[in-house]
């Protein structure tokens, strides 16, 4: 035990620097809880004499025992939080087992005993909050008069053409609150045009001269309702990330920067799982897996490869949303995106699989849970 507190200890100890008295933790204590957990949970992983449980009741005794800081206090609990969700200690699933447990933007689900964030208003009733048929595939190049051009660097971003302007920046601000900012290292640019008549609310593209690194382009008009930035820039940035999520270059890989046919043809005929447009994806990636449970029929991929799909109609159980069933990688999207928003779901469906489906990725549940704690903090 004399081992376990001196490892706990010396691992705590960078925590004890800070000297601020506030509850808000910002995206530097983020990263170090981070960095502390992943030191911790390897410790472990590795160590048949430190259980989790060991280290639950060590950190339980410092938060009963000790005087610390506020922030101390504060990051020591996110700790302990998810020790107990990681490794599903005591009672830990069933904490919340009334509706006077809810915080106020929350509402009891009677089927599962938790609560779970409202959105908006609203109990996720209508769809429309969603990013479906918000992202429609259509002449974006032509459609796009681009306002202004960001350059992202972690949490900030710096103009480096046209004209900033302050709902730039508030869009920016609530991606930077949603995603966490070791998930979104890969994005490069931030890029905003307006066009209220457009079918495209935001998309993200792979950039033109490191195809390892993706864009982020919004359409200004689709985030704003009479002047407020609307509850809909949710789920339409989340739907965003999830692109990346999926995509990135630990998830895929990308076609060669070439135009020389054989090594095109070669790259292609070396891909031994599902190739998608410029994509071949690695075995063990979400939306390989994803593919092999949910589109394993090869005529509906192969129409997908050649923009030809209408699907949806006489498969609504299937799709979350009808813009769902345009392609696997806006499925995977759309169904993340409900995967954050919604609760865990309790029927059958094909629908509610696929929002199962995440739920078998403790990386996913976890980033759930930091996406609806930034969703909270907004």
């Amino acid at each position: 035990m004399k081992i376990l507190l001196k490892i706990l200890i010396s691992l705590l100890g960078v925590f004890f620097v800070f000297q601020s008295f506030s509850y808000d933790l910002t995206d530097k204590d983020n990263t170090l809880l981070d960095n502390f957990e992943e030191r911790l949970f390897e410790i472990i992983d590795e160590r048949k004499s430190v259980s989790p449980e060991r280290v639950e009741k060590l950190l339980e005794d410092i938060l009963e025992k000790k005087k610390l800081k506020e922030r101390t206090r504060v990051l020591v609990e996110v700790i302990l939080d998810d020790l107990q969700y990681a490794y599903y200690l005591g009672e830990y699933e069933d904490i919340l087992v009334s509706a006077e447990d809810c915080y106020e933007d929350e509402y009891f689900d009677e089927s599962d005993q938790k609560c779970y964030f409202v959105y908006g208003n609203d109990e996720f009733d209508d769809e429309s909050d969603f990013s479906g048929e918000q992202e429609k595939f259509s002449e974006q190049e032509s459609e796009e008069e681009i306002l202004a051009a960001y350059k992202i660097e972690e949490n900030k971003i710096t103009l480096l053409q046209w004209q900033a302007h302050v709902k730039h920046i508030e869009v920016w601000n609530m991606f930077i609150k949603l995603i966490p900012i070791q998930s979104r290292q890969d994005f490069k640019n931030f890029r905003v045009f307006d066009n209220p008549n457009a079918d495209t609310s935001a998309h993200v593209t792979q950039d033109e001269k490191d195809s390892t690194k993706w864009n982020l382009t919004i359409n200004i008009d689709s985030f704003y309702d009479e002047g407020s930035i609307s509850w809909d820039s949710v789920s339409i940035l989340i739907h965003e990330f999830a692109h990346l999520l999926t995509l990135d270059k630990l998830q895929v890989r990308y076609y060669p920067s070439t135009e020389n046919e054989t090594l095109l043809e070669r790259f292609s005929e070396n891909c031994s799982t599902n190739l998608l447009q410029e994509w071949c994806l690695n075995e063990k990636s979400y939306l390989n897996s994803f593919i092999n449970n949910f589109w394993s029929n090869k005529e509906q991929l192969e129409q997908v490869r050649e923009w030809e799909v209408d699907i949806y109609i006489g498969n609504e159980e299937n799709f979350i949303t009808d813009y769902a069933a345009t392609n696997p990688w806006e499925d995977i999207a759309e169904s993340f995106t409900y995967f954050v928003l919604r609760p865990k779901p309790t029927g059958d469906t094909i629908a509610d699989k696929k929002l199962h489906f995440f739920y078998n990725y403790k990386s996913l549940e976890s980033l759930r849970k930091q996406i609806r704690v930034g969703i909270k903090n907004m």
